[in-house]
């Protein structure tokens, strides 16, 4: 028997094609492979939840992306001739922006429709007779927590949070507890994620923290590692789809991995050419490219301006417990004949401050005491914060609170590269508030060539270069981080004020 692992990435990859390379009625198709039962699906019980999970998300991110065309269009300019025909914009912008809010509508009207047909299918797969689910047990949440301490794949990565991946590992490593796997058996576990399962020097193997438990457990020869869907289909599986008559409803997977072997071999060579230039290869260029970004100014003015921020959010923590317990106990404390002299001298600090000032009588002690609750409702971000990270890695979506209990959003475009020798890619970093965007910037790869002469001398070439255009999005949120510092800086005065005139030390 043949036991098939797959991966959340690949479940979403087969249902929404956010790579542009997925057939119609992939998933039935798949479904009737499973029918034939010459192959088992092992599905993680983690899997089920963060496939259910990314699928709402992924559904939602095309709605957004629509969006994010429509409004793009707009800065789209033409050229004016004047000998020439000139470059007329208008007409082709208005067009395609009809055709886009067409496509909006119809996304919008039916995305619920669209959702619950998406679940449905999935559901048939985790449901089907040859489908395992295995649960999450204390026995293997446990072993990813070790695993996690003692930072071994998929927790490698520092900063990074792969809890899932780890549940994942632990449940391949642990299959024969589950299912009884015989001599003759063998299992194939795809992935799309190679940052946390491969090996750093080559992609289409393990990393080695898990090739080495792969085989304390004698399974590294029983286990094959697979990166896309249409490799598990057009190589792993072709015999299986072939009996199932099942080639002409994965003709172009099929085909596909047809063209990528043959491409792949091209690669290799072109990737030698590159590195003995000098360049990175394109192979490797994406593992790369997220070791430079941590490494980068971009991520260091952001990790700066986080620090910049917690201690922001500590500042409004003391100064909501100032309120809440300090100042509060000390107004329990005061004696009735003491009130006349306590309201004279808040009216005095009020008076300065510009603040409303209260009665001279008993009531002015009911109006100190809201005055008190406004304010620290005002300070209390308690509810809204988790601490920002000290680090940051590509794709971290992040969300932070300014003045007045604002809430941002650091949004990274998805990390598809298509890494070819003398392009260039663009990535998108957005800086949103309440879904409007308030910065842009991006990251624009280049990846260079080589190009070698008859005698094997380099007849051109072009470097590669990775150009940080983020200056809006950092200038934007200092000013988030200053106008926060400037807010908490005038509490903590009216704090040293209250304090000094009513001796609270």
């Amino acid at each position: 028997m043949r036991y098939v692992m797959i991966d959340t990435n690949i479940f979403i990859d087969m249902i929404i094609d956010r790579k542009h390379n997925v057939s119609d009625k992939l998933v039935e198709s798949f479904i009737k492979l499973l029918d034939y039962d010459e192959i088992k699906l092992v599905i993680p019980a983690i899997v089920v939840h963060e496939t259910n999970k990314h699928i709402d998300e992924q559904l939602s991110e095309v709605g957004k992306r629509i969006e994010r065309t429509i409004k793009a269009l707009n800065d789209i300019y033409g050229i004016n001739g004047y000998k020439i025909e000139g470059l007329e914009i208008k007409e082709y912008k208005n067009n395609s922006k009809k055709q886009l809010n067409e496509l909006l509508s119809k996304y919008e009207s039916k995305k619920e429709d669209y959702l619950q047909e998406i679940k449905s299918i999935i559901k048939k797969v985790f449901e089907h007779k040859n489908c395992i689910i295995i649960d999450d047990t204390e026995q293997l949440r446990s072993l990813c927590m070790k695993r996690r301490i003692y930072k071994k794949a998929p927790f490698h990565i520092e900063k990074k949070e792969s809890y899932a991946d780890g549940m994942i590992v632990e449940t391949l490593l642990h299959l024969q507890e589950f299912v009884a796997i015989e001599e003759d058996d063998n299992i194939t576990f795809v992935t799309g994620n190679t940052s946390d399962f491969s090996s750093s020097e080559n992609k289409r193997e393990f990393h080695k923290d898990i090739l080495e438990d792969l085989v304390k457990k004698r399974l590294d020869e029983k286990t094959k590692y697979i990166l896309s869907f249409n490799e598990l289909i057009g190589r792993e599986l072709a015999q299986e789809v072939q009996n199932a008559n099942l080639k002409d409803d994965f003709e172009k997977e099929m085909q596909e991995h047809e063209e990528y072997e043959k491409s792949q071999w091209y690669s290799d060579i072109e990737d030698m050419d590159r590195e003995s230039a000098g360049l990175t290869a394109l192979g490797s260029f994406e593992d790369e490219f997220l070791d430079s970004f941590r490494e980068s100014s971009f991520a260091e003015e952001m990790v700066s301006a986080f620090e910049r921020l917690n201690r922001c959010y500590s500042a409004l923590e003391e100064i909501t417990l100032f309120y809440d317990d300090e100042f509060q106990s000390y107004m329990n404390g005061i004696d009735t004949a003491e009130i006349p002299c306590f309201i004279k001298k808040w009216n005095e600090l009020m008076e300065k401050l510009e603040d409303l000032e209260v009665s001279d009588d008993i009531s002015g002690i009911r109006e100190i005491s809201e005055w008190i609750e406004q304010q620290i409702e005002n300070n209390n971000y308690t509810n809204l914060i988790d601490y920002l990270p000290d680090s940051i890695d590509y794709g971290d979506k992040i969300e932070f609170y300014g003045v007045e209990k604002k809430k941002y959003e650091l949004s990274m475009d998805e990390l598809y590269l298509s890494c070819q020798n003398g392009e260039k890619d663009w990535l998108e970093i957005d800086l949103f508030t309440e879904n409007e965007r308030i910065a842009r910037g991006n990251i624009e790869i280049s990846y260079g060539f080589v190009e070698f002469d008859d005698d094997g001398g380099v007849a051109d070439a072009c470097d590669e270069d990775i150009d940080y255009q983020t200056d809006r999005i950092i200038a934007s949120i200092i000013k988030i981080v200053d106008e926060l510092e400037e807010f908490v800086g005038n509490e903590n005065e009216i704090i040293e004020k209250i304090r000094n005139i009513f001796d609270i030390w």
